[in-house]
């Protein structure tokens, strides 16, 4: 089984989006001691997100490049039952949204994003009323997580756009359960996790979504499944798997195959 390919368009906007915000505020100190404290926030910032942005680049520019098999929907592979379908814009938009709903790295970005954001804020209010600054921090910080979901929204409708120029555009996709794990290939990323480090698998509008609890995450639009009974039957043996951890392989295959 292939080390699983966590997804690096998530931690890349993590590292870039706090890097960019600390250094674009600078707004005046009151004494030297808060512009001490302010340079050294910023400081710790930078080196922490920057080593870390730096990292995700490297490994992202090492990540494999798979080659798509071409398979009909819900074939029976050898010690794989996979299906192969065009992916569109339309579709990954719908998947993508409910990741940054829903995965707890998108939550933990989006608190911590929006805690910089209300804390540069109150910093900044603080000069000229320090009561303002401390009973506005809640609302502040609800900004800043409204403020950070709009800007991540921005960055994923731009990635989709760069990997579908236009509405219609599609890219052939696999996606293959094995007794190891889930396997999803396209054609600029291969992403496998393994079913024991599965946090869920959910089926939403007809989606069928996989996450791990790394940041490394597929998905199958509802329009990969030419009906509702397939993608039900795909779905079951993906749950299956997943709470056996692979152990019911044999039996999810006998039952896909009936």
């Amino acid at each position: 089984m292939k080390k699983r390919t966590p997804s690096w368009d998530l931690w890349q906007t993590a590292f870039l989006v706090p890097l960019a915000v600390v250094n674009l505020n600078q707004s005046k100190a009151i004494d030297a001691a808060h512009a001490h404290n302010a340079a050294i926030f910023r400081l710790c910032v930078s080196v922490i997100c920057g080593i870390g942005l730096i990292t995700v680049l490297i490994l992202r520019s090492r990540a494999k490049k798979p080659v798509v098999e071409m398979t009909s929907p819900g074939a029976i592979m050898e010690n794989a039952i996979g299906i192969y379908y065009h992916s569109t814009r339309k579709a990954c938009w719908k998947c993508e949204r409910y990741f940054l709903t829903h995965a707890p790295i998108s939550w933990f970005t989006l608190a911590f994003m929006g805690f910089l954001l209300a804390f540069l804020t109150a910093d900044w209010l603080h000069k000229a009323n320090h009561t303002l600054a401390y009973v506005s921090f809640p609302f502040l910080w609800t900004g800043g997580i409204a403020v950070t979901f709009g800007l991540c929204l921005s960055a994923i409708r731009a990635q989709l756009k760069q990997r579908f120029p236009t509405p219609e555009s599609i890219r052939i996709c696999t996606t293959r359960l094995t007794p190891e794990g889930v396997e999803d290939q396209s054609p600029s990323k291969i992403t496998t996790i393994e079913w024991k480090r599965l946090a869920w698998v959910r089926e939403h509008e007809g989606n069928l979504l996989f996450w791990s609890g790394a940041g490394a995450g597929c998905y199958i639009a509802a329009n990969a499944f030419r009906t509702d009974e397939e993608r039900s039957q795909f779905y079951k043996a993906a749950y299956s798997l997943w709470k056996s951890k692979g152990a019911a392989w044999e039996e999810v295959v006998r039952d896909y195959s009936e």
